[in-house]
């Protein structure tokens, strides 16, 4: 939306596999430059983990974790961008479902799954 901060969005079941202590990180050095936010959805046993480490990199006015919500799309439509930041992944359905949503994804290279959806990172046949 005009005059807003651009919203980068990420989802998932948050646990150390997804890679979302990782995407804070990234995003940590994102906000240092350029005004933006995070919105992670999600439930899981590293939320408190999470949370700390939102708290000690001073982002809690630029992240949140909204928890586990029954219509991401809403999200995803409005998102500037959608971060896939697993380690692995079985399929990663949630970025065929952001595409189809519309939102431009970028993702990290684990082992099955995004480099397929994203065909190695060339949509241009899409």
């Amino acid at each position: 939306m005009e005059g807003q901060e651009p919203v980068i969005l990420a989802a998932g079941r948050l646990s150390p596999e997804k890679g979302f202590s990782t995407l804070i990180q990234a995003f940590a050095r994102l906000a240092a430059k350029r005004a933006c936010r995070l919105v992670i959805l999600g439930e899981g046993r590293q939320r408190g983990d999470l949370e700390r480490l939102v708290n000690d990199s001073r982002l809690m006015d630029r992240v949140s974790m909204p928890g586990w919500t029954t219509n991401p799309f809403a999200y995803m439509s409005r998102a500037a961008l959608f971060v896939l930041s697993s380690v692995r992944e079985g399929l990663g359905l949630v970025l065929i479902e952001a595409l189809a949503c519309g939102c431009p994804c970028v993702s990290t290279d684990c082992p099955s799954g995004p480099r397929e959806i994203l065909q190695g990172g060339d949509l241009a046949g899409c």
